[in-house]
């Protein structure tokens, strides 16, 4: 608040108390540094937001506030004063020096176990007293539990009273209750009338973190958290630590079920459990089998539940109409759609396109030699068809009238007549996505914006330009009429939208946001993708306003999670009332491997897409979207290295460890370096308007390897190495195709890459930073290379999932004496951002290998009839 703010209130509690400072700001309240003139003593003055309350009342507030000043528990923050002044509503608790349970959380990662369930208890007996009193916390959180003198006080039950009176009036302001990591998932659907149960999955989930150093779930967004409490797997903590007893793991999971009536009726029930040692709650080994069981139906309720709370607890009851005939009958058939023998969808750059009748879907296949062309699977036959001279196709798209196709090789822009042969009609572009309307009228997104051709040829042009290098305009969608187009403005990560645009002026403005990868319905609905889990998205079709300015009622999800990688969300939605989608990612296991490929050991830490075995030390850096651990191997226990600051765009993916494991470079665009024994934070900015990402660091701690993503007038992905010395970017010439996940030999000559400059993406290696002709290493597809420690050994990934070996000399000269396979990892998938980051990593001696797997299949999803089920 201003000094402005502060000036008012000193005059208007003139006499009464005079206030210093300003001490936080949260979601309900600012909190100030006062001194109590009368009894001359600091006080914690606590204002309620404007806007709460204007919701709640003077009268009402101060009314039911009194039932706080009457809880009386010696872990209970008593309440000294409370009133109406100028306007604001406040009351007055006690100043306690020290810290928060925050604060400790943030220095020491995890608690010992005796000390984390004892601070528990006596938190959850406070809350026992409230509850038998009839107060309901809402907002239990490591912030809102003091430290005095090493015992707990649980502070702000004056916002627990302030949200009662509000009750469901609160919903019209869009004011959120409760932190997301911490809300029980009745709260996070929006039901305001939540009970004791509530209060007690958020002591449990405070007690998760303690123990385990992050909380139940976590996720990226507030959205992808809350996504999770509603629909994810219930969580262990013995499997991230071990040493926590049978019987606490147990009340945790408990107290974290689902339902408030599966959980422990009261509070002291909880702490009774946490002190019994022969208390048991199902078995942890029957997490993972538990979430599995959730059928299709509690899939998309959970995403119902998900809208529910995005759009504060507002009602879905609205029925999206399209006018379709499909929309008379209330069948909705849903069935799976197999990949051809051999083959696999693709994910990467391209999934498929329903044509607008909805009977044929076509679609990327990738082989095991990682080549990829285009199927048509007719609904009315059995088996797809290959369709010839489509090898190297990516996103293809429908004509009109279903007779034709379009689609890109090397983003080249081809037309194929179904029954003819294909013919290029824009060369150069980089085409990624596009779409065909009337008047043979096609829109395609390319680096430069949205650009225009004709079906009949003539190149193409730039109706909708982007607006600088760091903004990407991607999966048009053509309006009817040519009324516009329907896009996606990708700014960097949490920064997308749906846009509409004008062909004619290339004027641009938002109709959705935080959404992506948008599909036009006619006459009237868009159906867009928002990102709910790792690597997972959830659809959702909402009404365009009359004026496409905007959108009209609520956003209503259509698909249970749907797979999302690449910036590419795996689904195709058609005019006629089908819908096809690849499934989202199941349970993903971090695993350590031997060179068979028998696994040796679980990494079990949620929310980790990339990692790095340290060069001598028996520790994995481990990350993600919010945090760099490290994982002690030898004791199996994770400790955090750093959390993403929110409101942060960089993420601490792709690990990249310096030579002596004193340091980790880390970072997605924005590039920061910690050292390892005193968690000291650097940034690494290099001159380079594209985005960077480290992928491995030079011996003498001179050179980091990084791949530039496109921008800057430059499509393609490109390996450089940035000098630290000189904080300068040397780029490695001849890189004029995409090339990542640069690694050096340990004696720093030979830089070995994943390049498609032949077509398919293959590994070759190079001299670094000197001239030479690159060497091809792999012969069937490849990616992600890796050197052992003593220079003798090349590893790399195949398309199909080996982990191949190259037998290989760098001294004199570079030279490969055999290639063969180390083993098959079934169900192993790529991280989300895998365009650019490592799936994989091996230890020095290349006798361990940590991998990512999941439960997924790759059955498509055919959903026929979506839209009669809209409510």
């Amino acid at each position: 608040m201003s000094t402005s703010a502060i000036d008012r209130l000193n005059a208007a509690l003139s006499g009464r108390y005079e206030v210093e400072r300003e001490l936080g700001e949260g979601g309900m309240a600012t909190v100030y540094l006062a001194k109590d003139v009368k009894h001359n003593r600091p006080v914690a003055l606590k204002v309620l937001k404007p806007e709460l309350a204007a919701v709640v009342g003077a009268e009402r507030f101060l009314a039911e506030i009194e039932t706080t000043a009457n809880l009386q528990h010696p872990h209970i923050l008593p309440l000294f004063d409370s009133g109406e002044a100028d306007g604001f509503l406040f009351y007055v608790m006690p100043y306690v020096e020290g810290e928060t349970l925050r604060d400790r959380i943030d220095r020491e990662k995890q608690l010992p176990v005796d000390d984390a369930v004892r601070l528990t208890i006596a938190v959850a007996n406070a809350l026992q007293t409230a509850h038998d009193a009839g107060v309901v916390h809402r907002d239990i959180k490591p912030a809102n539990i003091l430290l005095s003198r090493g015992e707990p006080l649980v502070a702000d039950f004056g916002i627990a009273l302030a949200v009662g009176a509000a009750g469901n009036r609160l919903t019209e302001t869009g004011l959120s209750v409760g932190t997301p990591y911490y809300m029980s998932p009745e709260q996070a659907t929006g039901d305001q009338q939540v009970g004791p149960a509530s209060d007690i999955y958020a002591l449990a989930a405070v007690l998760y973190e303690i123990l385990t150093g992050d909380p139940p779930y976590i996720g990226s967004t507030a959205q992808a958290v809350l996504g999770k409490i509603i629909q994810g797997e219930p969580v262990s903590a013995t499997q991230v630590r071990k040493s926590i007893p049978d019987n606490v793991d147990g009340a945790i999971r408990k107290a974290l079920e689902k339902l408030p009536a599966d959980r422990f009726t009261q509070a002291q029930d909880f702490s009774r459990a946490l002190t019994d040692s022969a208390f048991r709650h199902g078995s942890p080994h029957q997490v993972a089998s538990k979430a599995a069981g959730l059928s299709g139906i509690q899939l998309r309720t959970a995403a119902a539940m998900l809208v529910a709370t995005t759009l504060g607890g507002a009602a879905l009851g609205w029925a999206l109409r399209s006018g379709s005939a499909s929309d008379t009958t209330d069948e909705v058939v849903i069935s799976s759609i197999l990949p051809p023998e051999g083959e696999n969808f693709s994910e990467q750059n391209s999934f498929g396109a329903l044509s607008p009748d909805g009977r044929q879907f076509a679609f990327v296949s990738l082989s095991a030699r990682g080549e990829r062309r285009i199927w048509i699977r007719r609904f009315d036959e059995l088996e797809a068809e290959a369709l010839d001279g489509t090898a190297g196709a990516e996103s293809p798209f429908w004509s009109p009238d279903g007779r034709s196709l379009a689609y890109f090789v090397d983003g080249d822009l081809m037309r194929l007549d179904l029954g003819g042969a294909p013919r290029r009609l824009c060369e150069g572009s980089r085409g990624s996505s596009g779409s065909w309307g009337e008047d043979d009228l096609i829109v395609i997104s390319t680096s430069r914006g949205i650009e225009r051709a004709s079906a009949e040829g003539g190149g193409c042009e730039v109706a909708i330009a982007t607006e600088s290098s760091g903004i990407e305009l991607l999966h048009p969608s053509l309006l009817p009429g040519g009324e516009g187009v329907l896009f996606e403005r990708d700014g960097g990560l949490g920064d997308s939208g749906v846009m509409i645009g004008d062909l004619e002026n290339g004027i641009y403005q938002r109709v959705v946001e935080d959404a992506a990868g948008p599909t036009f319905i006619p006459p009237d609905l868009v159906v867009y993708g928002r990102f709910v889990l790792e690597g997972n998205s959830v659809l959702f079709a909402q009404r365009l306003t009359p004026d496409r300015s905007g959108t009209e009622g609520p956003a209503v999800p259509v698909s249970g999670p749907v797979r999302t990688s690449n910036l590419v969300f795996a689904y195709s939605a058609s005019a006629s009332g089908s819908l096809v989608y690849l499934p989202g990612f199941g349970d993903r296991e971090k695993i350590l491997v031997d060179r068979r490929g028998e696994v040796v050991d679980t990494l079990r830490q949620q929310d980790t897409w990339t990692h790095a075995f340290a060069r001598g030390e028996p520790s994995v850096a481990m990350a993600g979207a919010n945090h760099l651990w490290l994982y002690d191997l030898d004791r199996g226990i994770p400790n955090r290295l750093v959390t993403r600051q929110p409101g942060s765009v960089g993420m601490p993916i792709q690990p990249v460890w310096s030579a002596g494991d004193s340091t980790i470079a880390f970072g997605y665009c924005r590039l920061q370096r910690v050292r390892v024994s005193d968690l000291t934070i650097t940034e690494l900015v290099p001159p380079s308007p594209r985005c960077l990402l480290a992928t491995d660091w030079s011996e003498d701690g001179r050179y980091l390897v990084v791949t530039q993503r496109p921008g800057a007038g430059v499509p393609y992905h490109s390996v450089a190495a940035y000098d630290l010395e000189a904080d300068s970017l040397i780029p490695l010439a001849g890189m004029t195709s995409d090339a990542s996940e640069g690694s050096l030999s340990p004696d720093g000559r030979w830089l070995a890459y994943a390049s498609s400059e032949t077509g398919n993406t293959e590994v070759y290696v190079r001299p670094f930073l000197q001239p030479g002709r690159p060497i091809l290493i792999s012969l069937e597809g490849g990616r992600a290379p890796q050197w052992r420690s003593d220079g003798r050994e090349l590893y790399f990934e195949s398309p199909d999932g080996r982990i191949m070996a190259a037998a290989v000399t760098t001294n004199p000269d570079f030279a490969v004496s055999d290639v063969h396979m180390l083993f098959r990892a079934p169900g192993w998938t790529r991280p989300l951002f895998f365009d650019i980051g490592t799936p994989y990593d091996a230890s020095p001696d290349g006798q361990l290998f940590v991998l990512r797997l999941t439960a997924s299949g790759t059955n498509a999803i055919l959903v026929q009839n979506w839209r009669s089920k809209l409510r």
